[in-house]
């Protein structure tokens, strides 16, 4: 059987060697990918749902004041106020729920907007009382705005937690990721040399 020629086993070998780099790059590529799909992740989910999370209370906040002062005093710039930061909530919840990335957020932002419905109803349902002059428990529909509230800040807290570990687990898999990657591309290319070392002490001695 006819032995393959130096130039024919050089060949073989580099083309050994450069199909281990391709594999490499393509590995160390395909990891960078997922390092930036985690990182916008992280970004574009968590980080703005903990940044609306924290408008939504401000304004849930707001309409609270503005709700009770109006009870009392019976202010249509109260009222007017009210509105305002309730069209704020409305605005700012709408556009979280587009960040929604699991089934265990989209039933929070569902207790959510539910609670905060039931809260705008006993609200407008008691200022059409006090408008019209009937009479109305006063004590059961604050107690029941205050479950509606309680809901909603509860929820809110439930998904900042969340978010905020969610965060947590991600920024540890972005290290895992790199490391793992670091430790693959060094063993990849540290085969590849020993391979073209092989070679060449093979191709050498066959001269």
């Amino acid at each position: 059987m006819m032995r393959p020629t130096i130039f024919l086993r050089l060949v073989i070998g580099y083309l050994v060697i450069f199909t281990l780099l391709i594999v490499v790059s393509i590995y160390v590529t395909t990891k960078l990918q997922e390092l930036e799909d985690v990182t916008n992740s992280i970004l574009n989910i968590n980080n703005r749902i903990l940044t609306y999370n924290k408008k939504l209370i401000d304004a849930l906040l707001s309409q609270v004041q503005y709700e009770r002062k109006f009870i009392i005093l019976k202010d249509n710039d109260l009222y007017n106020n009210f509105i305002a930061s309730n069209n704020d909530f409305t605005q700012y919840f709408k556009e979280m729920t587009s960040f929604a990335d699991s089934a265990h957020v989209e039933s929070l932002f569902e207790n959510i907007k539910q609670s905060h419905q039931r809260y705008q109803f006993l609200f407008h349902t008691e200022v059409e009382s006090l408008r019209s002059g009937q009479h109305y428990s006063h004590d059961w529909f604050k107690q029941e705005k205050e479950k509606a509230i309680n809901t909603i800040m509860n929820e809110l807290k439930e998904l900042r937690t969340y978010s905020e570990n969610n965060t947590y687990e991600r920024i540890k898999e972005l290290g895992e990721i790199g490391t793992n990657t670091r430790k693959i591309a060094a063993v990849m290319t540290a085969l590849s040399l020993v391979i073209g070392i092989t070679i060449s002490i093979f191709v050498t001695r066959s001269i």
